[in-house]
């Protein structure tokens, strides 16, 4: 039950995200702030959750892993919406679905299958039609860096963590 009210609550936030960032930069507010907000929250909520005992080399994989999707990608994302509106930054940024697919195809954790590549062929055309068949503009920039740096992000695209066991 706990998992369905997470997965409600987490439904909620993200849908209200992009239309609250956008108003945010109707008043004037920047990418960098709503970044910096967007991920202090995050961290104040997730540090009692945190695991200090990791090891080194995976320390620096989720450094990388936090650099990339919530730092560059978040960035990306919230500069699309102010440059495009959220419908175009919306539609863009959430292909980072195929971008992972993508990067863990190239780094050999999965193994591309069929109706997974026509399945992301036929979401692409999609998107092409629902843009108007020509997407232009910075925003439409900044919405593919989403995509690209929240994909090389995701967990699915990373070879597998190897955690220390706690010592006793």
């Amino acid at each position: 039950m706990l998992g369905a009210i997470s997965a409600f609550i987490a439904t909620l936030a993200f849908s209200i995200n992009a239309p609250l960032a956008y108003a945010a930069f109707k008043r004037g507010v920047s990418s960098q702030t709503l970044v910096a907000i967007r991920n202090v929250i995050a961290f104040i909520i997730l540090l009692p959750l945190a695991d200090f005992k990791i090891s080194l080399s995976t320390l620096l994989v989720v450094m990388l892993s936090a650099l990339l999707g919530p730092g560059l990608g978040d960035y990306a994302y919230f500069k699309a919406i102010a440059q495009s509106g959220v419908a175009t930054a919306v539609t863009l940024g959430y292909t980072y679905i195929f971008t992972t697919q993508i990067f863990a195809t190239a780094l050999g954790v999965e193994h591309p299958r069929v109706l997974t590549i026509i399945g992301a062929l036929l979401a692409f055309i999609g998107i092409y039609i629902a843009l108007g068949g020509r997407p232009r503009g910075l925003g439409v920039l900044y919405g593919v860096l989403a995509s690209i740096s929240w994909g090389a992000a995701s967990r699915r695209s990373a070879p597998p963590l190897r955690m220390q066991a706690p010592s006793q």
